[in-house]
């Protein structure tokens, strides 16, 4: 029964590729492109196409003329409005992406033309391009030239291999991208071919087309796979190690297929071989989960052509999501003065998340991201996050708030040597080591000056006592708070 499915599927193919005017592109899976033209994103940066690659001539018109071409990304209002006005190119997800649009030749030429290379003999491949009619279908009087192309492969001597046609293209009530293409099987051998795409109709009113995604890719059976995660959790959580059982199934049409898992890990380094992951079936442990999450697919091939990435078919995507630890920031360090209140700044992000803060004490209430603070010490707390969506994942932040205590500046004090109350002993202002502190006398000079107040003032200047009088203050604590200012009465 196996060797008649096999043998039906390859036979299928055969029929199917020999027959021109069936468009038949690949019911399987396919692999990546060997060839993608999508002819680049935003008309600005537009180029010729290299030499050799078309018959025809490159234009700059936003409407090319007949026998000529340009690379856009939209056509508007061409030739008194008979073409659609197209805003957007076919690949999906392309904003402003370009399209090659022809305006075809009184004769008939090659629209595109590519060698491809580092194939795998007997591995079957579809060609295959998305063409829309440009001309509307109540143009040239209803009765517009419609584009028709045949699509050919030649081995290295020019030799055809396959054909295909599309057949008359016809015009549309609005503008709609179709696939055209067909699959053939490479001859033993055959590392190597020419795809072309060539205009069969004649040129005049009509024969206006667009051409994007032009692609040739392996084609084979279908691969259906799956993913399964393992872990107590059920989830992959950030940081923690992880098990993803994948598994496959592939329908008959490899004689005797290879296999080969893929990762890509979403660190913009693309897909990467797992090594030793060849069979249907295989586990991968991740000893430290990343925050990207992943995907997985599966690689298929004949045989010994699993080692050519242009050989290979693959399996859908399998995109497994990653549970992220929680995001925490408990603030800007913090200053108030001593008896005042203040808000902490906290913020989190994270599924399911509970917070608290520690210590708890001098808060109004721990258990939320920004309670209010009145510590009459220097104090430090600490933002404590917990994911409960299955990983159980703790992250904290901390913040510091300096308590600065409130100043006692006497206005008074007596420098006569009998060691009461000497000196100007301003209470707490070593609490403001950046504080400026100046002195003057009435006549606005500067007596005393420091910054901080490890010294105390002892009511003299350049070692010399002051006379007895009123003297005036200015304290700049550097803290943003307004600059006190006062006197002080010296008392000999």
């Amino acid at each position: 029964m196996n060797y008649f499915k096999t043998t039906y599927f390859i036979l299928l193919f055969f029929l199917l590729s020999l027959k021109p005017g069936i468009a038949q592109t690949c019911n399987g899976s396919l692999g990546d492109p060997v060839v993608n033209i999508t002819f680049g994103e935003g008309y600005a940066n537009a180029m010729p196409l290299p030499p050799n690659v078309t018959s025809y001539k490159f234009s700059t018109d936003a409407c090319p003329g007949d026998g000529f071409y340009n690379i856009a990304s939209q056509t508007q209002n061409c030739f008194g409005s008979t073409w659609h006005s197209v805003v957007q190119d076919h690949t999906p997800n392309d904003v402003n992406g370009n399209m090659m649009v022809i305006n075809a030749s009184l004769d008939p030429g090659d629209f595109y033309t590519q060698k491809v290379t580092g194939l795998c003999g007997g591995t079957t491949y579809e060609f295959a391009s998305w063409i829309l009619n440009i001309l509307k279908n109540n143009a040239c009087e209803s009765n517009g030239i419609d584009p028709n192309i045949t699509f050919t492969i030649e081995n290295s001597s020019g030799v055809i291999l396959r054909t295909y046609s599309t057949g008359n293209i016809a015009e549309t009530l609005s503008p709609q991208w179709k696939q055209f293409g067909f699959f053939f099987t490479t001859p033993a051998g055959t590392e190597e071919v020419v795809i072309r795409m060539t205009n069969k109709s004649v040129g005049g009113c009509g024969n206006d087309l667009a051409l994007d995604d032009i692609t040739f890719r392996a084609c084979g059976p279908t691969i259906t796979a799956e993913s399964e995660i393992s872990s107590l959790t059920n989830a992959l959580c950030e940081g923690e190690s992880g098990t993803i059982n994948l598994n496959a199934e592939i329908s008959a049409g490899y004689t005797n297929p290879s296999f080969q898992w893929q990762i890509n890990s979403n660190d913009g380094e693309g897909w990467k071989d797992i090594i030793s992951a060849n069979q249907r079936s295989y586990s991968l442990n991740i000893p430290a989960v990343n925050q990207l999450g992943y995907s997985f697919r599966l690689a298929a091939a004949e045989g010994a052509n699993i080692n050519s990435q242009n050989c290979r078919i693959l399996s859908a995507q399998l995109p497994v999501l990653v549970n992220r630890k929680p995001t925490v920031d408990a603030g800007s360090d913090l200053v108030i003065i001593e008896g005042g209140i203040v808000a902490l700044n906290g913020s989190a992000e994270g599924n399911n998340t509970r917070y608290f803060w520690t210590p708890s004490s001098y808060l109004d209430n721990p258990n939320i991201l920004n309670p209010t603070a009145n510590p009459p010490e220097n104090i430090t707390y600490t933002l404590n996050v917990i994911s409960e969506d299955g990983c159980n994942s703790t992250v904290s932040d901390e913040v510091y708030i300096r308590v600065l205590k409130n100043l006692i500046i006497p206005n008074a004090f007596s420098p006569n040597a009998d060691m009461v109350n000497d000196r100007w002993k301003i209470v707490a202002l070593n609490s403001y080591p950046e504080s400026r502190i100046h002195v003057f006398n009435r006549y606005g000079n500067t007596v005393f000056k420091s910054v901080g107040y490890g010294q105390e003032w002892d009511g003299n200047f350049d070692g010399k006592p002051l006379p007895s009088g009123v003297y005036y203050y200015t304290i700049d604590l550097r803290t943003g708070s307004p600059v006190l200012t006062g006197s002080v009465l010296i008392v000999r």
